[in-house]
Formats: structure tokens, sequence, C-alpha cells
């Protein structure tokens, strides 16, 4: 057997080097080059005392081999040597146990049954922003003062005392550090500590629950988390306020200004109201331009008004985002009362809701505040049905159209007729315009439904002709976002030519609106529709768009003065000034004038010497369907012929 084999066979690790140190063949992984590389200093004079036939054999101990502890050697006629690597069990498991700690993820240290150090791998001292040589023998509490008042001394305590392994989770002021710990006892007595720096899981954690809980903009709570905290008070039986705050005609911000200015005005009210409410209150964004309060305490009716009143205050401020313009924001809140309104968080808010709308339902876009009554509920539920049956009512036939008279007080003649669209409801009944016109409009039905109306009514006027030559004016109501749209032009020319209906018959009625006055796309699009034979009415005349200088050369023929104008007729002497001011400008303008909302003798009286010849309202007649519409006609020209 040759040497090579025989020490292959030998199950030893052993290294054969030739007389430079050079080694020829090593049974020990990783081990290669010149043994005298690794060896210690005293190791590497033993062996080569050994190649020189100066020492038989040679033993000395090595640290410089990873895992051995003692060399060996002995000659090699003429080679050089064979050199043998031997373990020390303890040293060797003590030096692994050594460099598993000091290669750990986590933190470690050992104490002894008297809280002394003696041991801290580098990690550890690295986390804990000490030196290991500095505090070894030292007590745990003497390096950390802070432990000793804290729920870490607690848990300490307790592992080495009951001799129990303890995990647990704690903050560290003096470092700003959260701590996951592990302590086992030793059976020593002491015990050894894994210890785990968990800052960048908890800011994880937070960013995850940020996330989830708080609105990205204002950093408030969302509508989740808004939601949860008002289980939790409504499921432990607190008396709350609820306040529903909306921005009136933010979208409005959002299309001048852009969605960057209104993001700005929204974190700008929101560090405002954040600023006067008490830290009990849950105060968090539930929509675009909503906000949700919720005051934890007792308050009445005064105390909850007054309350809203202070957060309407602070939308009416100026904001830095319109520190050039003079715009004003105005808002909406609901409030109900927990519990005497609703019981649960859900009826809370829709209670809260309710009034919400119903604020901006009777006071349009000014600040308003209205409190949660079981009437607007039912209110609410009624607008719900008309929004959820609209779009196929208009479809269905639903809808029909009424007349409603225009006279002249010279005569008593009747110059026209306003037609207006109703809704039979199946379950609710006659609906009027008001409710369910708006509604039209977000569905973006406008178009269909206006020249829907317009057929209906044309069809009718062809009837009167054909049956009581009537030969006034018919007038229908064009939403102002429909005016300038090229399928609205086109669509009323073809029903003019459809129905045969002569120039100066059919007028087309727009409410007094700073969209329609001061837009020069549709000022053209009525002036096309003037050129085209269609007579222009302002309808709501003084209530609208308060500069007149639009009636220089805006494409109008007819005013129509507002009700609320004829009211003041016997009952406020300004508002009657006004009155009489508005029919001297439409005369002196070649207009012609009527009156709505006729509905006494003085009122007629008044206008007729105020020189407004025309007029509506129910004094004389109130909106008929078109048969009977046909027999006043009949009745007027019977009257006429008679010279009643």
């Amino acid at each position: 057997m040759s040497l090579i084999k025989r020490l292959k066979s030998s199950g030893q690790n052993l290294a054969v080097i030739d007389r430079s140190g050079k080694i020829i063949f090593t049974n020990i992984h990783g081990l290669a080059g010149n043994i005298f590389e690794v060896l210690s200093s005293e190791a590497e004079e033993e062996v080569k005392s050994v190649i020189h036939g100066n020492s038989p054999t040679g033993r000395t101990a090595s640290r410089l081999v990873e895992g051995f502890t003692e060399v060996a050697a002995e000659p090699l006629e003429g080679a050089g040597a064979v050199v043998y690597f031997h373990r020390d069990s303890a040293v060797f498991q003590a030096e692994r146990r050594h460099t598993l700690l000091e290669q750990m993820s986590e933190g470690f240290f050992s104490l002894d049954a008297d809280y002394r150090f003696t041991y801290i791998n580098e990690k550890g001292a690295r986390e804990l922003d000490l030196a290991s040589a500095a505090i070894s023998g030292k007590k745990l509490w003497d390096v950390f003062p802070a432990l000793a008042e804290s729920d870490y001394a607690r848990y300490y305590i307790r592992a080495l005392e009951q001799r129990l392994q303890v995990t647990f989770e704690e903050y560290y002021p003096p470092l700003s550090a959260w701590f996951q710990v592990n302590l086992y006892p030793q059976l020593d007595g002491g015990m050894s500590v894994f210890f785990y720096n968990l800052n960048a899981a908890k800011r994880t954690e937070r960013r995850l629950w940020e996330s989830e809980h708080l609105d990205s903009l204002t950093n408030l709570l969302n509508r989740k988390a808004t939601y949860d905290h008002l289980q939790t008070l409504a499921a432990a039986d607190e008396p709350f306020s609820l306040f529903h705050l909306n921005i009136n005609k933010f979208q409005l911000i959002n299309d001048v200004y852009g969605y960057e200015t209104g993001d700005k005005i929204i974190t700008e009210l929101a560090a405002r109201l954040n600023s006067i409410l008490p830290e009990s209150y849950v105060f968090g964004r539930f929509g675009g331009d909503e906000f949700v309060i919720a005051a934890v305490e007792s308050m009445d009716d005064d105390r909850m008004t007054a309350y809203a009143s202070q957060l309407l205050e602070q939308v009416d401020q100026p904001f830095a985002s319109f520190k050039d313009d003079s715009i004003e924001l105005r808002a909406s809140i609901g409030v109900a009362k927990f519990p005497r309104d609703k019981k649960t968080a859900d009826e809370m808010l829709k209670a809260a809701d309710t009034a919400m709308y119903q604020a901006k339902k009777i006071h349009g876009d000014g600040p308003a505040i209205v409190m949660f009554q079981e009437s607007l509920q039912q209110d609410m539920q009624r607008r719900m049905m008309i929004d959820r049956d609209l779009a196929a009512a208009i479809h269905n036939g639903s809808f029909f159209t009424v007349y409603h008279p225009q006279i002249c007080t010279d005569t008593g003649s009747i110059i026209g007729v306003e037609v207006l669209s109703r809704w039979n409801h199946p379950k609710l009944g006659l609906i009027p315009p008001p409710e369910f016109i708006s509604t039209i409009e977000s569905l973006g039905k406008s178009l269909f439904f206006t020249l829907a109306v317009m057929k209906a009514g044309l069809n009718d006027y062809s009837k009167w002709v054909e049956q009581s030559d009537y030969n006034g004016r018919i007038s229908f109501n064009v939403p102002p976002s429909i005016i300038d749209s090229s399928g609205f032009f086109k669509e009323v020319c073809r029903l003019k030519d459809i129905y045969q209906i002569a120039d100066g018959i059919i007028e087309l009625e727009l409410t007094e609106t700073a969209n329609v006055t001061s837009s020069s796309e549709k000022r053209n699009a009525l002036a096309a529709l003037r050129d085209a034979g269609f007579r222009i009415s302002i309808d709501d005349f003084g209530t609208g768009f308060s500069s007149l200088d639009y009636l220089i050369d805006f494409p109008i023929d007819e005013i129509k003065i507002d009700k609320a104008f004829v009211e003041q007729i016997n009952a406020n002497k300004k508002g009657c000034v006004i009155l009489q001011k508005m029919i001297d400008l439409g005369n002196d303008l070649n207009l012609q004038v009527i009156a709505e909302g006729v509905e006494n003798e003085d009122e007629l009286r008044y206008l007729q010497l105020a020189g407004c010849r025309f007029i509506q309202g129910f004094l004389f007649d109130r909106p008929m369907p078109s048969d009977r519409f046909v027999l006043r006609l009949k009745k007027v020209r019977a009257q006429k012929n008679t010279g009643i």
C-alpha cells in the first residue's frame, strides 16, 4: 500500500508537506498552499524542527486552522513531514458557540445569578450602544438604570428567580427603541438574553395602520376608522353629538382652481378644525369635502347649535390658497344626538347626513345648521325613492305636461302659455319639478328630457291651433347646461319644422345665472336660436346674477319677474321700489315684462299701475292639462265675441 493510500485510510486529519512546507496532500477541506501560512509561530518552529531531523516528533497547540486546537508532526524520510491536526472538544465547542453567537442576527448577552454581565456579542453591543469590555462584570441595573423602574425588571426577575422562559415586547425610552426579548435561565444560575430591535418592524406596522386608518391627505381618521370609533362609542352607550360638515359647491373650486388648490384648502380646513377640538373628540374626513365630528359629551340643542356655529366660523375664514381672490367658502352642517335621535353608529351617520342635506336644501349655498328630526328621515327616503325611479320614469311615460296661461291685463286674452312637467309617481303620487329636475341633470338626461317635453307640448299646441285657432306663444324651460350644445340647436329646429311652427311662437326660458349671462358660448348659442325664430326669455329675473350689464347686448325678448318681488306689494316699501324699477327697466329696453305668482286683486292693480301689462298666476289660472286649456281658450274667445 502506498504512503498516500495508507494515510487516507488512517481516519486522521492530516497533511503531507515537503521540506519547504508546501502541502502535497491533505484530507482537510479548505487547507492548501504552504502549511506555515496557517500555523502559529510556535507550531511552525516545531514542524520545521521535525522536518530537519532535530526532533523525531512534535506536538503543539495551534488555533490558526479553524476547528483544530493541536498539531503533531512526524518526519517522512527524504520527503518532509506528516502533520496531524487534533481537536480539543471543550475548547472547540466553546469556540463554535462563540462563533455562532457572533454570527447571529439577534443581540445576545449573558448574566450570572447576580445580574452581572458575563458576555455580550457584537450585535448586542451595537444595539445597546455599549463596549463589551466596559460592561463585563457590571450589574445590569448599573449599566441600564432605567430598567429598574420599568416592566423590564419584572420580566428579568421573574425569569431568573422562578427559572422560567419569558418572552416580551417593550419600549425602552433611553434608546428610543422597541425590543423583543427572550429570557432563558441557565443551569449555572445565570440567564441568557436574546433580543431584537423592533423599530423597523414597528415603523412598518405603523405605516400599515396609518394606511388603513388615516386619511392620506389630512392625516385625520378616514371613513372606516371614524365609523369604528362611532361604533365603539355607541356600544359603550356614551352620549355624544355627531356633526356632519359638508363644504358647499366645493367641486366648483376644483373645477376653477384645480385639484391641487382644492387639496390645500381641505388640508388647511382640517388643521383649523383640529386645532379647536378637544382630544377626546372623534374627528375624521368622511369624503372629498365632508368631515364628521363626534363631540364625546352630553350637549343640549343650544350647545350643539353654538358648537356647530364655531365650526362654520372656521370655514368662513380666508384661506391661504385664496389670498389673491375674494372667494368665500360656506358649509352646511347636520347634527344628531346619541342616544336621543338614534341608537347605532349607522343610524347616527344617516341621521346627521340627512340633516346636512336638509341644510343644503333650505339654505342653498349659504352656511346652515340643521338638527335632525324624524320627519327629515322620511324626506330623505322620499328623495332616495325619487332618485331611484327617475331614470325609468323618463322613458316609460310617467311624466306628463300641464300648461299655465299668461294673461294680457289690458284685454284679458291669453297671449302665451308656459309648459310645465309633472311626474305621477306610482307610490308618491304627483311630484313637482323642484324635486326631480336637479336629479335629471345629475343623470345627464337634461337634453333628452327637455326635448321630450317640447315634443309633447308642440304636439298639444298643434291641437289647440286646430281646435280653437290659438295663435299665442308656447314657452319651455331649458336648462342652461344644454343651451349651447349642438344637439339641442339641431333638435329644436327640427321640431319647429316638423310641427310647422311660425317664427316668434316658441319661447325658450332660461333661469338668470352667472353661468348663462357671462358665458360667450351661451350668448352665441342664444343668438343663433333667436336668428332661427325662437324667442328668448329670462326667468326669475332679479334673483340670479346681480350685474345688469349683460342686458345691453344679450339676445333676449322677455324678462319674467320672480314671484318673490310680487309678494313685496303692500308688504315692503323698499321691495315695491325695486319692483317698479325692474318693470321700468324692462319697458325702457323694449322687453316684454311678465310678473309671475300674481294671486290677488291688490297685486294685479299695483302691477297694472306700475306699467306691467302681462301676468301669470293663480289669480287667473292654475296649471292645467291640455283638454282644459282648450276649454279655457274657447271661453276667452266666447267672452270676446259677446263683449263680456
